[in-house]
């Protein structure tokens, strides 16, 4: 596992493609494990399009990574609040970048253990 970067790394789950095939209850057997084993609280990464289907996730106070290739601020609900935002710099290049929403201290206090 990587217990080992619990306190310097963020923990998502890239949830696209095939894996939306799949279950919500498998998303949430895998963030209980990895917050349990680690004791960090993962996020969820998953495009704009996606996001309403993960209500429970939502629910279970899960952080929020998610894409959306403008630069119109993605719509988020159910969470009230994304942690990460995926966008795209230049669609020729496909380049894509990623906004914290928040400052050097709140990105580490979603690295650290609970």
């Amino acid at each position: 596992l990587v217990r080992h970067h619990a306190g310097k790394a963020i923990y998502c789950l890239d949830w696209e493609g095939v894996a939306t095939k799949y279950p919500v209850e498998w998303i949430l057997e895998w963030m209980a494990y990895v917050e349990n084993e680690t004791g960090v609280k993962p996020l969820l990464y998953v495009s704009e399009s996606q996001v309403k289907k993960y209500q429970k996730v939502a629910e279970r106070d899960y952080g929020l990574w998610v894409a959306k290739w403008s630069t119109r601020k993605p719509n988020i609900k159910p969470w009230n609040i994304w942690a990460l935002w995926q966008y795209a710099v230049d669609h020729k290049l496909n380049l894509d970048m990623d906004y914290f929403n928040g400052t050097a201290e709140q990105f580490k206090k979603y690295c650290r253990r609970s």
